[in-house]
């Protein structure tokens, strides 16, 4: 790699120069080996480059910012809503649960019982909305 007793010029030894500048052709290129040649690409930047996270990074930037703008608008629109709404459908059969166990009337309890399971307790408030964003490269 770098061998000793390089000339010098403009204070930089001369096989450090071509070692780097070799370093960012490698890093640059996007060539494929086959068998004993290498067949140069024109397209992208080779996965698991060293120059790969770099460039995902530059790009990504806009849309991290562009997604936090985003998840600040709706956290001022949902400001003190609640996440979640209750069901009325679910509050009667609740009742009528509550009532046939007073009554013990095992049959329309047994049915109110089912009825309850299939019906959601709540749903999702439309006036608090939530955004989360993950960014995740793998390179």
């Amino acid at each position: 790699m770098l061998g000793g007793g390089g000339k010098w010029r403009g204070g930089v030894r001369n096989d450090y120069l071509i070692y780097t500048e070799s370093l960012s052709r490698l890093a640059m290129s996007n060539s494929i080996r086959k068998k004993k040649t290498f067949v140069a690409s024109d397209v992208g930047v080779p996965q698991g480059g060293l120059i790969s996270p770099l460039l995902s990074n530059l790009v990504l930037h806009e849309l991290d910012l562009y997604m936090e703008r985003r998840i600040r608008e709706r956290e001022l629109l949902s400001q003190g809503a609640s996440p979640t709404v209750s069901n009325p459908a679910y509050r009667k059969i609740n009742n009528l649960v509550r009532r046939c166990a007073e009554k013990k009337d095992r049959s329309e309890l047994r049915i109110a019982l089912r009825l309850r399971r299939r019906t959601r307790a709540t749903f999702p408030n439309p006036q608090h909305s939530m955004l989360k964003y993950v960014r995740y490269a793998d390179d």
